[in-house]
């Protein structure tokens, strides 16, 4: 009897290759790695603005909202050759984290149409607010400040729209810079969905980011009628604060804090920002004291608010939109 063997395989013959390892297919990245890849991809812009800032900190406070033309550059700059195909798609954080920038068809985009991605974030993130902070630190008075304060929104309403997105535009968790430019944050090497070239955003979502844009603004004008501040008087504070000599910029603020044995002591602040380079911090505050006794109508507002200590900050500080530095000193002033 002879016993059935499994046939021996010659040395010499070569073994079947194994089938390839499936490569994950690229999907949408979610939410969180998308946080934490633009939280790292910040600091990296940070540790530049922060060296930048830091080693001409005078020249930027003479400089001021208008710095942030700086950190444009060096965010464009940055994430528009990273997020092109000249970079591989991925920024310092993206890569971290396996995520990549991609077209429609999967393909990572040329630098012409991430250089356009990245002017359309930038622009609502770094110009809009630049212009703004000029207006609004300007000599233009009310008006201007007005015209500041209503530019200074879209950059608000850009990053909650942007979060809410990334959040809850399934599939796609297309961005307003994605949905602008046709591209999709993805995470894994492998073949591409195909979804739509611009899924279409739910009206859900959209009311859902009209209503987290209102909230805000209720809740400053909330806060404002509870202070029992007129809008008027502040802005009319601030401009008288404004003429002081050495002061670019002022604006009024109240509060009341600090209880003490004979009740809480209901206080006014004023933040000044000083014209160009070093000066005397106490003797200018002392300038911004004087000017608002002289003005007859803040004396009135200080005085039937109940007011008993003006507090006048003077603030040195330089933002460069990728950071901010400042250095402050408030000198308080018993007003009865």
């Amino acid at each position: 009897m002879t016993e059935d063997r499994d046939p021996v395989m010659p040395l010499d013959q070569p073994a079947e290759p194994r089938p390839p390892a499936e490569t994950p297919l690229a999907v949408p990245a979610g939410f969180r790695r998308r946080v934490l890849a633009g939280l790292i991809d910040a600091l990296v812009l940070a540790i530049l603005g922060a060296a930048i800032g830091y080693l001409a900190f005078d020249f930027w406070v003479a400089v001021g909202s208008l710095g942030k033309l700086l950190g444009f550059v060096a965010a464009f700059a940055y994430r528009s050759f990273f997020h092109s195909e000249r970079g591989g798609g991925s920024t310092f954080g993206k890569r971290l984290l396996g995520l990549r920038v991609v077209d429609g068809a999967g393909e990572l985009l040329s630098y012409a149409t991430s250089a356009r991605r990245e002017v359309f974030l930038g622009g609502w993130y770094f110009l809009l607010p630049a212009l703004a902070g000029s207006l609004a630190s300007s000599s233009v008075g009310t008006m201007g400040w007005l015209v500041g304060s209503a530019l200074s929104l879209p950059s608000g309403v850009l990053g909650i729209s942007t979060a809410c997105l990334a959040l809850l535009n399934r599939p796609s968790r297309q961005t307003p810079h994605d949905l602008f430019a046709g591209s999709y944050v993805v995470k894994g090497r492998g073949d591409w969905l195909g979804l739509p070239q611009r899924a279409p955003v739910r009206r859900l979502h959209m009311a859902i980011i009209a209503a987290l844009c209102l909230v805000p603004m209720v809740g400053v004008a909330s806060l404002f009628f509870a202070l029992g501040v007129p809008f008027q008087a502040l802005a009319h504070v601030g401009e008288a604060a404004g003429r002081a000599d050495g002061v670019r910029y002022a604006s009024g603020v109240t509060a009341v804090i600090q209880g003490t044995p004979q009740g809480a002591r209901k206080i006014f602040s004023v933040v000044v920002v000083p014209v160009g380079r070093a000066s005397d911090d106490k003797a200018l505050a002392e300038g911004v004291v004087r000017q608002l006794g002289e003005d007859l109508d803040v004396r009135d507002f200080v005085l039937t608010g109940g007011y008993d200590t003006l507090v006048v900050t003077v603030q040195r500080q330089f933002d460069l939109g990728i950071f901010q530095g400042n250095a402050t000193h408030s000198y308080p002033v018993r007003i009865r």
